[in-house]
């Protein structure tokens, strides 16, 4: 007995359509794999990673050195300033610009009116004439304002212990009496004026004490 012919067209219409089925369940199947699927890190592609800069060290500069300052030369001093004892003879008669006088006057004096003033010598000197030549040096004990005691030679052999009676034993009477002190002018190459620690003004009582010796070029 044979198929309706109905029967026979059906058959390629449904083996057609379970193809078709088929094809779009591999289709789904392979996409979702594909999507689920993760390659291997060896196979990833790699993209060149960006390489932080290379920070150098700054060169060093040299250390600049400050410039080593030299003091400023100083007038030649004794080796031992304590040592020093002056000598009124180390200025009567010099030439105020002497090397040797200046150097002195300006480690140990100061100009003051009309002289120089040396306080730690214990002594003053002048040029009373404007000729530059020293011709007047004044002497003081210890406790004369604020002089120390000039320790040097004394003119005559004079000491400051000496009284009016002992400088008169010494190198004999004044030519003349002034005010508080005696004037000698007979002494050859200079001449002295003695002050004496007295209240009278007329004429020193003979146990006065000497106040200052002033040696002066005649």
């Amino acid at each position: 007995m044979s198929k309706p012919a109905s029967t026979n067209r059906l058959i390629p219409v449904a083996l057609t359509g379970l193809a078709v089925i088929l094809c779009g369940c591999v289709v789904l199947g392979t996409a979702c794999f594909f999507l689920n699927y993760q390659l291997p890190a060896s196979l990833e592609p790699s993209l060149p990673q960006a390489q932080p800069p290379m920070l150098t060290q700054a060169p060093e500069l040299p250390q600049v050195q400050p410039p080593a300052f030299t003091q400023a030369p100083q007038p030649d001093q004794p080796q031992d300033q304590v040592q020093y004892i002056p000598q009124y003879s180390d200025f009567l008669g010099k030439n105020q610009y002497d090397p040797d006088l200046l150097n002195i006057s300006q480690i140990y004096c100061g100009y003051g009116q009309m002289s120089w003033n040396c306080p730690e010598l214990g002594l003053t000197f002048s040029d009373s004439q404007g000729d530059n030549i020293v011709d007047v040096v004044v002497l003081y004990p210890a406790g004369y304002a604020n002089f120390k005691e000039y320790k040097g030679a004394m003119p005559n052999g004079l000491t400051w212990s000496d009284t009016r009676a002992d400088v008169e034993n010494k190198i004999g009477l004044p030519n003349q009496i002034i005010f508080t002190g005696a004037e000698y002018t007979n002494l050859g190459n200079f001449a002295l004026s003695i002050s004496y620690n007295t209240d009278s003004w007329s004429d020193p009582p003979p146990s006065a004490t000497i106040e200052s010796i002033k040696i002066f070029l005649p």
